[in-house]
């Protein structure tokens, strides 16, 4: 059963959050299952980096490979002397993996985060209401007036390179996760501008949990939350109630009667509610095919991307479980450093 976060209702449109499990970028050899991850450049910015990685690998719920503790692969490292910059070759790489007992090796090469601000003067309309008072009545009048207003722009440049080593000094996999973005603000003065825009600790904190969750949704399966609609109505009231406290039985159960009692739209509603309690109860196939009929009977917009998003997830899983279940690598899809594919190719066979 997946993970049911939440459930709300807006109009006749309520919305249920689920976690589901996407798959990894690339996928490795089967027989690749211990890692050791080195912060090659051990500065401030690659340490924040290596930390987020590490923290967010550690909370994944289906990881794919055990990881070394982060202290004896650093030390192991260390030891070896290789100078920063210098290529990790086999003469690096083998002795370090049997010193380490691991199959494979993930090195930050590179860190780096900068930012620029540029602050800028401007004037604007101000338009206010005032209440005065002529020949002793009281009236409302507008005043505009220009104002002076600062505008602050916080550009934003980062990378961080990650290198995937086998432990024949092979390359793997190797990644450039690159940044560029920027925060602004506008405030009555430089400063005001500047905290309106944000402040430059938390900007580049959430940039080194970018470049380090980049990382880890390359290599591993991962956990993501995703919004499903539901529709509402008198007569898909009980069902919905059964979905909000996680009776998902209760729900399937309840939304079949419905359709089984309707036709055209509401049927197909009932359907499409079917199919939403099946995923999150963790039959993707018969969520699928009931996905399918709804958006064959509504015609609506929601049925239709919940049919697509059904039929991605079953493709996915195909992918998820050859990472995770690791079969013998020379299987279709499943050689040193390939790009995933999760592209659906056809439907799965209708029902009738």
């Amino acid at each position: 059963m997946l993970a049911l976060f939440g459930f709300l209702f807006v109009g006749c449109l309520g919305h249920v959050y689920l976690e589901v499990t996407k798959p990894a970028e690339v996928s490795m050899a089967s027989d690749i299952k211990r890692l050791a991850v080195f912060d090659r450049p051990d500065t401030d910015s690659s340490s924040a980096v290596m930390a987020d990685f590490l923290l967010f690998y550690s909370q994944l719920k289906q990881p794919r490979f055990q990881l070394l503790e982060p202290k004896s692969a650093e030390s192991a490292y260390q030891k070896m002397n290789i100078v920063l910059g210098q290529t990790l070759d086999s003469q690096t790489v083998i002795p370090l993996c049997q010193s380490l007992d691991v199959d494979a090796l993930v090195a930050l090469e590179h860190a780096e985060v900068s930012g620029q601000w540029d602050v800028e003067r401007f004037t604007e309309t101000e338009t206010t209401t005032q209440t005065v008072t002529k020949n002793g009545k009281t009236e409302t009048q507008e005043v505009s007036q220009e104002v002076e207003r600062y505008r602050a722009l916080y550009a934003v440049d980062a990378r961080a390179d990650w290198i995937f080593y086998s432990c024949k000094g092979t390359v793997l996999d190797q990644k450039t996760i690159r940044i560029q973005d920027r925060w602004d603000g506008i405030g009555d003065t430089r400063i005001e501008a500047k905290q309106d825009a944000g402040d430059t600790q938390s900007i580049h904190q959430d940039i080194h949990q970018i470049l380090g969750l980049g990382y880890v949704q390359r290599i591993s399966p991962y956990e993501v939350e995703v919004s499903r609609p539901l529709y509402g109505g008198r007569y898909l009231k009980e069902g919905n109630l059964s979905v909000e406290t996680g009776a998902l039985e209760d729900a399937q159960d309840e939304f079949k009667r419905v359709a089984k009692a309707n036709t055209g739209v509401k049927k197909g509603k009932a359907l499409h509610n079917l199919a939403v309690a099946e995923e999150a109860a963790g039959d993707l196939q018969k969520a699928f095919e009931h996905a399918q009929r709804a958006a064959r009977l509504t015609d609506k917009s929601h049925s239709v991307n919940l049919k697509r998003a059904l039929r991605l997830r079953l493709n996915e899983k195909k992918t998820i479980d050859r990472q995770l279940k690791q079969p013998n690598s020379e299987q279709k899809g499943e050689t040193s450093g390939e790009r995933t594919n999760t592209e659906p190719t056809s439907d799965p066979k209708k029902p009738d």
